[in-house]
C-alpha cells in the first residue's frame, strides 16, 4: 500500500471521529432536554437508558477508530520521505512553542 493510500484512510477516520463525536454531543443534550423537561417515570428513564446506551457505543466506535488512526499514523511516519521544518506555534497570546513537523504527512518528528 502507498503513502496516499493511507492519506486518504486518515482522511476519511478524521470525518468519521467528527462525525461521531458529533452524535455524542447531540445523545447528551437529548439526554439533558429529558431531565430538564420531564418528570422522571419509566418512560422518561427508558429513554435516558436508552440515549445514554446509544452514546457509550458511540465512545467505544470513536475509540477504536482513533486507536486505527494512530497506527494508520504509524504506516504513513514510516512510508514518508519526510522534508522537516521547524516553525513557532502560539499557546497563548504571550507564549510560543517551536514545532518540529513533515511539510508532506504533516506529522511531528519522531511521532
Amino acid at each position: 500500500m502507498n503513502l496516499n493510500f493511507f492519506f486518504e484512510l486518515k482522511k476519511k477516520n478524521e470525518k468519521l471521529i467528527k462525525q461521531i463525536e458529533e452524535e455524542i454531543i447531540v445523545y447528551d443534550e437529548i439526554m439533558g432536554c429529558i431531565s430538564d423537561n420531564c418528570e422522571y417515570n419509566y418512560m422518561t428513564i427508558d429513554f435516558l437508558n436508552y440515549y445514554n446506551n446509544l452514546s457509550e457505543k458511540c465512545v467505544e466506535k470513536l475509540n477504536i477508530i482513533k486507536s486505527i488512526t494512530k497506527e494508520i499514523n504509524v504506516d504513513i511516519y514510516k512510508l514518508c520521505e519526510h522534508n522537516f521544518i521547524t516553525d513557532t506555534i502560539d499557546i497563548s497570546p504571550e507564549k510560543s512553542q517551536n514545532i518540529c513537523y513533515c511539510t508532506i504527512c504533516e506529522l511531528s518528528k519522531n511521532a
